[in-house]
């Protein structure tokens, strides 16, 4: 198998877990949320994002409703793990000092 080949199929798989996580539709995930993994070369070495999304993720109705609702969830939930992250930054940074 190419190299590009095990580098989409990576993208894949990580696009497929990081929805399962958190329970968002597979074209609803963002540069962000794979960045967040290590997956961001992996993704330049594809051709981009969207065009990932769209061969292995098409959007087959568009439910404009679902889809805001589902990003408006998952925005919400990215908000509470930042807090989340600096909350227990700040309470190491305050341990040590």
């Amino acid at each position: 198998m190419s190299k590009k080949n095990d580098h989409v199929k990576l993208v894949v798989d990580g696009i497929n877990k990081i929805s399962k996580e958190k329970g968002i539709e597979p074209y609803l995930v963002t540069k962000d949320m794979l960045t967040d993994v290590g997956l961001e070369w992996s993704v330049r070495r594809c051709g981009g994002l969207d065009a990932l999304k769209k061969a292995y993720f098409p959007i087959e109705d568009k439910d404009l409703v679902g889809i805001l609702t589902t990003k408006e969830e998952a925005k919400y939930i990215n908000s509470l793990e930042k807090a989340l992250g600096k909350k227990g930054l700040l309470e190491e940074r305050i341990i040590k000092a």
